[in-house]
């Protein structure tokens, strides 16, 4: 009776089904990866699964406001109309960085540095770039984006390391966006001893 026990058991073992009190013991399926200390008891645990994007994502997924940037924006009434027009531009580009599948938090950073260009280019208009108001919004564009950034942020200290930061990451998202506008790719800047 005893060999009809050990026979039954080591079909099981074979198997990977030897039952115990709490259940089946993890089992070593070739299937299944294995790690480190659990590899040396047999043991394995099924792949991490990986997230997926539920739906299509828009920006206004990212931004419920976003249609409310113009009348945030906005200092006198003439304004809206230009903030309407920038908005039509910012919102293909963050469509464009969705697609591509960057990180969240990547299209949030841009996004919120758009809402800042939006809110200087419009700031200028008021304080003394009347002239400007004329200007289509893909001309506005052109004219205080440049291949270094865009226009300095006048509520950011550049000599604070935070301020200098997020002055980069402003003038980065500025960069990006101008390529995107004009199909053409940035000038990269060289030391000087490279020139």
């Amino acid at each position: 009776m005893e060999e009809i026990a050990v026979d039954a058991m080591l079909a099981r073992v074979k198997s990977n089904t030897l039952s115990s009190p709490e259940g089946l013991l993890p089992t070593a399926d070739p299937d299944r990866r294995q790690s480190g200390r659990n590899k040396a008891r047999g043991m394995s645990f099924r792949p991490k699964a990986t997230k997926k994007r539920q739906g299509p994502m828009t920006p206004a997924d990212y931004f419920p406001d976003l249609n409310e940037w113009p009348e945030n924006w906005m200092g006198v009434e003439e304004d809206l109309a230009v903030g309407c027009g920038l908005l039509s531009l910012f919102i293909p580009f963050i469509q464009h960085q969705i697609d591509r599948g960057m990180a969240g938090k990547t299209i949030k950073t841009h996004g919120q540095n758009l809402g800042i260009l939006g809110s200087e280019i419009i700031k200028r208009f008021n304080q003394n770039d009347e002239e400007n108001r004329k200007l289509s919004p893909r001309e506005l564009i052109l004219h205080y984006v440049d291949d270094e950034g865009g226009p300095r942020v006048s509520d950011w200290d550049v000599n604070d390391i935070t301020g200098y930061r997020y002055h980069l990451a402003y003038d980065s998202t500025c960069r990006n966006f101008l390529q995107f506008i004009t199909g053409k790719a940035a000038k990269v800047r060289q030391p000087a001893d490279k020139q």
